[in-house]
């Protein structure tokens, strides 16, 4: 419009003009003159052009902006990838956004975990752990006074497990569900069903609950880790214990209150005996009349070998047949059963916060963080079992979360040039090639008969493959290599040779196909684990010895 107006007012100009009369003598033409109409006009041109560039500068900035915007906000809110390996959805995308925003520790699994951890002496090492209890029964009731904003964010992240965790889709699938199916009816769970149902779940999940198999041996004993207030006192206080509860109730349709949940655990016995040799009359008193047939062959459906030493192990006596006896009541009682979902419950995150030291300043902790999860991951993965998440997708997050932990070893450069200065390059490409064939079969000994894993459960794969790992020790010990007596706890990934990998048993169980795979909840930290075992033992396996005192130098 203002383009227009002045367009007519220099028409009228023009026309205005070309009406004068011209004297004699005078040109047609008169020579150009800076009027101060025709100065007004340039510069308003000039202003309403300049103007017109910066709206369309500011234009174009502020839809750059919007679109980028756009996409922070589309990569906050699109977590899938990142919240999925977490059993609380909600507080984990928060968590994961913090973290990574101080140290991006997801792109470089191996730079940020784990390249601090061969500078500290095992000294230093076990003072942090003893520091973890504390830190963890911070967390857990809520009174931590960190004031950095991860902290304060895997304060809640914790914290919201204990009602997150039994939504449908966590839930504990197959153990719960298994209660649940006998509690909703009328009939009572036989003495064979309940000790097949606590052994599911003390080798599903691994935890502390009734019975203690030794698989190795076949020993078997009762032992007593029943009371709330005994075993969970450090990380679980009054509100802590009732918002558990709380969402056990909720879980399964009870209202039991903690006060009674306390009262009635008194009943149990407080002192924990060394075990003694039982006789099978025994047996049979605390197991409501079960015979000796039968009780083997429920041990038997797990491949425990009861007739290893001949005889079983327990801890016998009245008070225990009364503790078992009261156990019974699960299947009809919302008291006893509320108590042992809340110990489940705490068990697991009273698992889970130990294993995480680094709060403040992760790339600080890093070599505690590395050494407590490798030693103590059967704690850490806890967490994961109880979620117990089995998906195609899960496997593809897994093998993503591989393959861009190889990128990150392959990438770390100080390590690259190591190898390079100890001119093994060549047995370098050879273990990141293995690297990338984490699933399944490829990385165990060639020589060894991989057991064939159909899709018949977790649990009994996992046992399945314990003589898998015996055998793989004897193979071991032929080639005259280290036997780690703990490998299926923390050496799940090991060097064999010049570069050769192995996994464990355990490890190929858990990362197999047609399996439930409690580990994809985990995989960023499973990472963390499969690099710093390879930086701990590379350097001393099978390469020359000019790139072993590379290593040593650079360390």
């Amino acid at each position: 419009m203002n383009f227009r107006v002045l367009e007519e007012e220099e028409e009228e100009e023009s026309m205005a003009e070309s009406k004068v009369v011209t004297p004699p003598g005078f040109s047609a033409t008169p020579p150009p003159t800076n009027t101060p109409r025709k100065v007004n006009v340039r510069v308003t041109l000039a202003l309403v052009g300049v103007s017109f560039a910066l709206l369309v500068f500011v234009a174009a900035f502020a839809l750059v902006w919007l679109s980028v915007q756009s996409g922070v906000m589309q990569r906050r809110n699109n977590t899938a990838p990142w919240t999925a390996p977490f059993c609380c959805p909600a507080e984990a995308a928060k968590l994961f956004a913090v973290i990574d925003k101080n140290a991006a520790p997801c792109e470089d699994f191996f730079a940020y975990v784990c390249k601090n951890a061969l500078s500290q002496n095992d000294i230093q090492r076990n003072a942090a752990q003893e520091l973890l209890w504390n830190i963890g029964a911070g967390i857990l009731k809520g009174t931590s006074n960190y004031s950095v904003r991860a902290a304060a964010t895997l304060q809640a992240f914790y914290r919201s497990c204990v009602t997150e965790i039994w939504q449908p889709e966590l839930r504990l699938k197959g153990a719960t569900e298994a209660v649940l199916e006998i509690a909703n009816t009328t009939r009572r769970m036989s003495h064979a069903q309940l000790l097949h149902f606590v052994l599911e779940v003390q080798f599903r999940y691994d935890l502390i609950l009734l019975f203690v198999v030794l698989a190795e041996t076949g020993e078997f004993y009762l032992a007593r880790y029943l009371r709330l207030s005994d075993n969970y006192a450090l990380y679980c206080d009054h509100a802590c214990l009732s918002t558990a509860l709380a969402a056990v109730n909720a879980h399964i349709g009870a209202n039991t209150t903690l006060d009674e949940m306390l009262q009635w655990e008194q009943h149990f016995v407080q002192d924990y005996s060394e075990p003694k040799v039982a006789s099978w009359d025994e047996v049979r008193a605390i197991f409501g009349g079960i015979s000796a047939d039968e009780f083997k062959a429920i041990f038997s459906e797990f491949q425990i070998n009861v007739d290893a030493f001949g005889y079983v192990l327990m801890d016998p006596g009245e008070q225990l047949i009364a503790d078992v006896q009261r156990l019974w009541n699960i299947t009809n009682q919302p008291l006893s059963l509320c108590h042992v979902l809340v110990m489940l419950v705490l068990d697991v995150m009273q698992a889970s916060v130990r294993n995480d030291a680094a709060l403040n300043e992760p790339t600080v902790h890093s070599s505690e963080l590395c050494e407590v999860h490798l030693n103590q991951n059967d704690y850490l993965w806890r967490v994961t079992r109880v979620a117990a998440l089995t998906s195609a997708e899960k496997d593809r997050q897994m093998h993503a979360i591989f393959e861009a932990t190889r990128r990150s070893f392959v990438n770390y450069e100080p390590l690259r040039r190591i190898v390079a200065e100890g001119n093994d390059t060549k047995a370098f490409e050879r273990l990141v090639s293995n690297m990338a064939l984490l699933l399944p079969v490829d990385l165990v000994l060639p020589e060894m008969e991989v057991p064939s894993l159909p899709n018949s459960g977790f649990v009994r794969n996992f046992l399945r493959l314990r003589s898998f790992q015996y055998e793989a020790n004897l193979e071991l010990k032929q080639r005259g290599l280290p036997v780690y007596q703990e490998a299926w706890r923390k050496d799940r990934i090991m060097f064999l040779g010049s570069g050769r990998l192995y996994v464990t048993a355990p490890s190929y169980a858990w990362l197999s196909d047609g399996t439930s795979n409690p580990l994809l909840a985990d995989a960023p930290v499973l990472g963390s684990h499969m690099a710093y075992s390879m930086w701990d033992k590379v350097y001393s396996r099978g390469w020359s010895g000019n790139t072993e005192r590379a290593f040593r130098v650079f360390q």
